[in-house]
């Protein structure tokens, strides 16, 4: 049961596209934001308008920007 759900809003995101919530700022214009649906976690970017996947190399680089290390 719980894999036909994670399959039905999978379907829905590919067809209506994915429902963001907010999960940091990283800057005024990038954040870190998560689908509510299929709940897979992105990286956006104001200035560029883009829309990427988080992976491990972006959670580092958003890290050194939060950071400064």
């Amino acid at each position: 049961q719980r894999e036909m759900k994670l399959f039905l809003n999978s379907v829905m995101c590919r067809l209506f596209g994915h429902k963001y919530t907010l999960k940091r700022n990283i800057t005024p214009y990038l954040r870190e934001v998560k689908c509510e649906r299929c709940g897979k976690e992105f990286g956006m970017n104001d200035e560029t308008k883009s829309v990427l996947p988080l992976d491990n190399e972006l959670k580092k680089l958003h890290s050194v920007l939060l950071n400064g290390t």
